[in-house]
């Protein structure tokens, strides 16, 4: 009998998708994971569920953390 516990998921970076306000993350209801870029609402140049990680991005739009 196997008592280890599972393996962790790695965590991956977006990149500049995790810092930016655009950003979100949508949920399957099988527990999958997808960032859909809110930018593409608005702008067609923009996909929809970009390819990650993201490296450069001219609708980058970074959101600093409130304190506290």
């Amino acid at each position: 009998m196997n008592d280890s516990p599972p393996p962790r998921q790695p965590q991956l970076s977006a990149g500049l998708c995790d810092s930016c306000g655009e950003s979100r993350v949508i949920r399957s209801d099988r527990g999958s994971g997808f960032l859909r870029c809110g930018r593409a609402d608005r702008d067609p140049a923009f996909a929809r569920y970009p390819a990650l990680p993201v490296l450069s991005c001219h609708g980058y739009r970074r959101v600093v953390p409130e304190p506290g």
